[in-house]
């Protein structure tokens, strides 16, 4: 752990239930008055969406999971300088009519570059590249807390699918050809990164999702259960022997614990599991 400026990174592909898993976060962190700010990884898109699409005609598939279609040296660079000063360079992305207005751009495009100007205790990161490293970049260098949001393969399309009707716009053939053609890169780009989280919390689905397609509907929390496996040794030391008591032991020989958690549990789960290892990387910058 390092005596910088904590920046905490959610890492994931697109439907994993990211934002989701921000919103209980952001309300652990209002309880102990602890002030963040959020990183949109969506910001650091290196094209607008018609530019994709036009790229897309002319070249092989291009994806955001991979690191050509991301300013990830711009990511690297606005980690570092956070962890640093406090400060760094960021943006918006309009995904829908809502943000467009918002922002005052147009649906698929970026807010202007800005300096983040307050005081904050913490980054927070939501995007599909926390955990990104190869030999040219690593993000991973920067980041104090990552941790992977891992949903099974078929409640991610479920997730996606819906999401990019209804928010986004997209037609259901869009969305179809969109996710066989981000595959390879899923697998390249997105799934190393989760070898390297300190944590990982994947949602499964207690309901047939057999064929993600033709399912009317997303699993409600009802329909669901959590699993939170935890790697790094220091965040199992600061939860205590009385809280490791209720978690089962995954694997003896790597150390690894993890937990299977009811929805209604969940934020007071990520709070016993994670709250103590923030505090000290606050105090500690």
């Amino acid at each position: 752990m390092k005596i910088k400026r904590p920046i905490i990174a959610l890492t994931g592909p697109s439907g994993a239930g990211k934002t989701n898993i921000k919103s209980i976060f952001n309300k652990i962190f209002k309880e102990h008055q602890i002030k963040a700010v959020y990183i949109q990884g969506d910001s650091f898109h290196k094209y607008t969406r018609a530019e994709m699409e036009e790229l897309d005609r002319k070249m092989s598939p291009l994806t955001h999971f991979s690191p050509k279609s991301n300013h990830l040296d711009l990511l690297a660079d606005l980690f570092k300088n956070f962890s640093i000063s406090g400060k760094g360079l960021t943006r918006k992305y309009a995904h829908s009519e809502k943000d467009a207005r918002k922002l005052g751009v147009k649906i698929g495009c970026f807010s202007e570059w800005q300096e983040i100007k307050q005081t904050y205790d913490i980054l927070f990161y939501e995007g599909l590249h926390g955990g990104y490293k190869d030999d040219e970049i690593d993000i991973t260098q920067y980041v104090d807390l990552l941790i992977g949001i891992t949903p099974s393969i078929n409640l991610e399309w479920v997730q996606k699918s819906h999401r990019d009707l209804l928010i986004r716009g997209y037609s259901k053939e869009q969305v179809k050809k969109l996710i066989i053609k981000r595959l390879p890169d899923y697998l390249n780009y997105i799934c190393p990164q989760f070898s390297r989280t300190d944590a990982n919390l994947e949602r499964i689905p207690l309901v047939d999702l057999s064929d993600p397609f033709k399912v009317k509907s997303i699993p409600t929390d009802e329909n669901s259960i959590y699993m939170l496996t935890i790697k790094n040794k220091s965040i199992l030391k600061n939860l205590g022997q009385s809280q490791l008591k209720e978690w089962n032991i995954f694997s003896k020989e790597s150390g690894k614990k993890t937990q299977t958690i009811r929805p209604k549990d969940l934020k007071n789960c990520l709070k016993n599991a994670f709250l103590p290892t923030i505090l000290n990387l606050i105090n500690q910058s």
